[in-house]
């Protein structure tokens, strides 16, 4: 039996957990200051707390974690 990965360069793709609503926030000020396109996915139930997922299309992984993971000017 063969497996076959299928690469969907639009597909959502989950980059970074957070553990609430103001750092998910803040990284996705960062991937979209990028130029890159992004989402929340909710994780459990409720939409006002707990943790929130950050994805992006699969194209635009590297790119979004490069903008995560680059250091402040600050």
């Amino acid at each position: 039996m063969r497996t076959v990965i299928i690469y969907d360069p639009d597909k959502p793709v989950i980059i970074r957990n957070f553990p609430n609503d103001y750092e998910a926030e803040l990284g996705r000020t960062l991937v979209e200051a990028a130029g890159i396109p992004c989402m929340f996915v909710r994780i459990g139930e409720g939409f006002a707390v707990g943790p929130v997922q950050l994805a992006v299309r699969q194209k635009d992984v590297e790119a979004a974690l490069e903008a995560l993971d680059a250091p402040s000017e600050a």
